[in-house]
């Protein structure tokens, strides 16, 4: 996956979730509609990217949005405390994902 592809994808996906959170929390109407309006930018701009992706798998694409957005959601709704013991968490993974790759489920046991 491109860098800006990458990039495009967790921007947008973060937008959607700024947005949604905005939905819940009152902010003013110009506020929203901005970020609306930057969000399209961005989509209209990571859209040539993600297509190719797309085209390449569909079903591979679709997936991972959903999951970016499913765990950009659990982050969102972890307190503090929770939130640092999760990031620890996330960077031992990413500091060892050789070894989750290779191991799968079993890797998460062994952390667990």
């Amino acid at each position: 996956m491109s860098e800006k592809l990458k990039n495009g994808l967790e921007l947008t996906t973060s937008l959607q979730l700024t947005i949604e959170l905005m939905d819940q929390y009152p902010v003013k109407m110009k506020i929203k509609q901005t970020a609306k309006a930057f969000l399209k930018e961005v989509e209209l701009d990571a859209a040539a990217e993600y297509l190719k992706v797309y085209n390449a798998s569909h079903e591979f694409a679709l997936n991972a949005v959903k999951k970016k957005d499913e765990l950009i959601k659990m982050i969102a709704e972890l307190d503090e405390a929770d939130f640092i013991l999760c990031s620890d968490f996330l960077r031992k993974f990413k500091d060892n994902i050789h070894l989750a790759r290779k191991n799968g489920l079993v890797f998460f046991d062994k952390i667990m």
